[in-house]
């Protein structure tokens, strides 16, 4: 269940579980699952999840990013984008890679480029920080 993707870490995992609200900015390596409540800035160099029930409302940056749950903001994800059945974004997403699934909400304005500068220019600055 959380096996990294091409791009991603599992370094360890930060768990925000389902009776917990946390507002503010977490930053850091690894990978975040959000169960609870989020409000804020997410900036992690590996995967984040927000599982069934979890309810972001943030900026997102990532690697890779699986919605099951509800994001409210907006994504700039390096790798992959994925919104499982149950998921749920309102908001301008960013991706290398993008994959909805049937039942899966996309509301808002979508980049999905591999290709693109900005993209490239998250990355590079992760792999910076990686080296440091």
């Amino acid at each position: 269940m959380f096996k990294s993707r091409k791009g991603g870490q599992t370094d360890g995992l930060t768990l925000i579980t389902k009776d917990v609200h946390i507002k503010g900015e977490l930053d850091g390596k690894g990978c975040l699952r959000v169960d609870g409540e989020l409000e804020g800035k997410i900036t992690i160099e590996g995967d984040v999840i927000i599982g069934e029930g979890g309810k972001v409302t943030a900026t997102v940056e990532a690697a890779n990013l699986t919605v099951a749950g509800t994001l409210k903001g907006k994504a700039i994800v390096t790798n992959r984008l994925h919104i499982g059945p149950a998921g749920r974004v309102e908001g301008d997403v960013q991706a290398a890679r993008l994959a909805v699934e049937e039942g899966g909400v996309l509301l808002g304005h979508c980049s999905a480029a591999a290709d693109s500068p900005h993209l490239s220019e998250i990355a590079a600055k992760a792999r910076l920080k990686k080296s440091s």
